[in-house]
């Protein structure tokens, strides 16, 4: 299991960039730890009581396994549940209602999650 000391300086960088700032988004290459720096920004904001839940919008296959299995990775993310809004409309629906702390959807049901607030 990797811990909080694991990550390299511009992962905690990255980490503390989303904590610090309202609106953002991280950039950086494939491979270069976005996942885990997202996590640990919205771990250390779901902590102190800034954020309760985190949408995340990706392709498909990272939307359904790698944020999980990120989470899963690392110590101090591992009791994050996260939840994939993948599959048929019924499955989507379930996962969607699951309480969760971050929930996986992939681009290309963007519009139907929207229809589901309307």
């Amino acid at each position: 299991m990797l811990q909080f000391t694991d990550l390299y300086r511009y992962q905690n960088r990255a980490a503390q960039f989303i904590v610090d700032t309202q609106n953002c988004a991280i950039w950086a290459d494939v491979g270069m730890g976005k996942t885990v720096s997202t996590l640990t920004g919205f771990n250390t904001l779901y902590s102190g009581f800034g954020a309760r839940r985190m949408l995340v919008v990706a392709p498909l296959r990272v939307a359904r396994k790698t944020w999980r299995d990120e989470a899963a990775e690392w110590a101090h993310t591992k009791h994050l549940h996260v939840a994939a809004i993948v599959g048929t409309p019924e499955q989507r629906m379930k996962a969607l209602r699951t309480p969760a702390d971050v929930h996986c959807i992939n681009y290309d049901v963007i519009d139907w999650l929207e229809a589901q607030f309307i």
